[in-house]
Formats: structure tokens, sequence, C-alpha cells
């Protein structure tokens, strides 16, 4: 600004003191990555990264964008997990496991996995909008689901956090489901990343000898993780009948499941057999492979034939007391409850 004779007057302030600053964030709508993406919005958040809705300038494909240390600065860890997260991807070609369209790393370090994005809901969302699912439809979704899980047990892979919100179901149904994350998985012959007493997944899926180590999970705790994803399914809730973390731990550990048939007395009755084996505490109970689970659950549904006899039921008619259950030796018991409470110690004294 001037002053009456025309020169700039030293005592104008540029901007009013009270004036607000605006910050954009890094990874706002309409921003853009690394040179190559334009951000158009957030798809979710995970313990491995944010995913983002971007366009991919080089083709102008619409991407899901997952980048590494979006929201904080990553530990070396987190890089690795995320690094090997890419390579699984890359190994696993199949139309029922999300694909990899690319991956790299910004100039400032920030690693990132572009994959196809996908129309559609998660498994979560589908039982919370519909509830309770028939069995027709979940037989599907667990066909489709298996059959990815095969192939990567066949590379080597084992997923570790198979939850429902990690099974997506596209809207047109071909394929009829996708698994999502494969941040916490691993593989055969790779470096181990979890240290001794670390609970790596999501308790309310994994199994005894998963809660117990990670390193510790097969093709065997898919299954366990794919037993409680049916059951809820079906049921519209968890097979835990728990209030808290502690209550939960017992229950795996202990095998005490509330019966598919008390929440769905109308369903065939084999079905309660095969979810039981499936989430037995007792990795040697459980079927060997998601295929044979899958294949066992259509055929106690009634819709189609099986190769496998059917297993016998573990739980009477209704009205009648359920028998005691296998469950893991008190030792083993004491052994898991241990290693987790080691686990909260050190986080506590981490976080001081």
């Amino acid at each position: 600004m001037t002053d009456e004779s025309g020169e700039a007057s030293g005592e104008q302030e540029f901007f009013d003191e009270d004036e607000a600053t605006v910050v954009q964030s890094a990874f706002a709508d309409g921003t853009f990555f690394d040179d190559r993406f334009r951000i158009d919005g957030v798809l979710g958040h995970g313990g491995m990264g944010t995913v983002f809705e971007a366009c991919d300038l080089t083709d102008d494909s619409v991407v899901a964008l997952k980048v590494l240390g979006a929201k904080r600065l990553p530990s070396e860890e987190a890089r690795e997990r995320f690094r090997r997260e890419s390579q699984i991807l890359l190994t696993l070609k199949h139309p029922c496991i999300v694909q990899l369209h690319a991956l790299g790393q910004s100039p400032e370090g920030v690693p990132w996995i572009a994959m196809e994005k996908l129309e559609g809901q998660t498994l979560r969302e589908r039982i919370e909008d519909r509830g309770s699912l028939q069995p027709h439809q979940v037989a599907s979704i667990l066909d489709a689901t298996a059959e990815a899980l095969e192939s990567a047990h066949a590379a080597g892979v084992i997923h570790r956090d198979l939850k429902p919100d990690n099974i997506f179901l596209p809207v047109t149904g071909i394929p009829a489901a996708k698994i999502l994350d494969f941040g916490l998985s691993s593989a055969i012959g790779s470096e181990k990343l979890t240290e001794q007493g670390v609970v790596l997944g999501t308790p309310r899926y994994m199994a005894p000898e998963q809660i117990a180590s990670a390193s510790a999970a097969d093709a065997r705790s898919d299954v366990y993780a794919l037993g409680v994803i049916l059951y809820e399914a079906l049921a519209g809730r968890s097979p835990f009948a728990v209030s808290d973390h502690a209550q939960l731990l017992g229950a795996i550990l202990q095998g005490k499941q509330t019966p598919l048939y008390e929440l769905r007395p109308e369903l065939p009755p084999a079905l309660t057999a095969v979810l039981e084996r499936a989430m037995s505490p007792r990795a040697e109970e459980r079927y060997p492979g998601p295929a044979l689970l899958a294949d066992a659950f259509a055929s106690a549904a009634g819709l189609r034939g099986s190769s496998l006899p059917p297993p016998p039921p573990r739980t009477p008619p209704t009205g009648h007391p359920s028998p005691t259950k296998r469950a893991l030796p008190p030792l083993a018991i004491a052994f898991v409850v241990g290693v987790l409470l080691l686990a909260c110690v050190a986080l506590v004294l981490s976080a001081r």
C-alpha cells in the first residue's frame, strides 16, 4: 500500500495479526504425491498405513494408494513389513486377492503401494448392514476366500490377520470375495520380525498358538480365523460371549464358544460341528487347510456333495447339556497368559 505521496508506507503491515493461517495437509484431497498421484480421498486407516483413493497420472487409472507414514514416521520394522507386503502382493497373482498396480518410494523416502480400487463393501460392512447371512451366501464368500488362501499357503504365505474387515465383496459379485491387507502375513524363509511375547493380529480371530507366538502360526491358524468369520457371518455376532480381553483370552484358549445352533436353530446341525472343528483350540483337530473347510461347510449346508465324511457333531440337540470341550492343558494356558503379561509390561515400560 502507498501513502498520499505515492511512496510505500513502512508502517503498513502486510497481514493482519489476527488472520488465521491455513496449513494444507500433505495428503489433503486434491494434493499430489510423489509427482504421480492425485489424492482424491481417504479409504481407510490401518496399522501399516493409510489407504487413499488416488488417480495415477501416468495412465489416469483410479487406484487404492497405501502410504506408510502418512500420519507419523514409520519404524524400521514397519518399513520392513511394508516392503514384505509389497513383495507378497507381487508374488500372489490370484483373482481373489487384491491386485498390485505399482509400488515405489517418494523422494522423501515414503514407501507406497498402489492397488486396484475395488467397488463394494467389506464382509464386516455386509454383516452390519444385513445382520446374519444365509449359508448359501456365506458359502460363495468362503469358496473364494479359501481358494485365495490355498494359493497363498502354496506359496508359503500365512495371512495371520484374517477378519471380516479384510475380506472384500465386489459389487459385481465376480469374484465373490477378495482378500485384502497382507501387512501382518509371514512368508516361509523370510526373516523373523516379531519379538518374543509380542501379540500380532486381531485377538478375536487369533488361534491359541498364534497368541502364544506369532511365528507359530501356520495354515491351520488361518483356518481358525475363517471359522470365527463364518460364525459371525451366520450368527451376526461373535462366538465368544465375553465382556473384556481377559475373558476373551480364556474363551479362546479353552474353546468356549456359544454353539451356533443356540442362535440359529433353523440351520442344519452339521454346521455347528463344522465350525467347532474349525475353531478347535488344538491345531491338530482343525481342518488342515481352508479348501477342506469350504468343502465341509458346503456339504453340511446341503449345498453340494463332499469328498469327506461330515464330522460328527460335538454338541447335542437343543435342550441337552453340552459335553465338556477339549481345551488346552493348564500349563499351556499359564504359558500363554504369562507371555501376554510380559508383553503388557514391556509396552508399559517402553511408553515411559
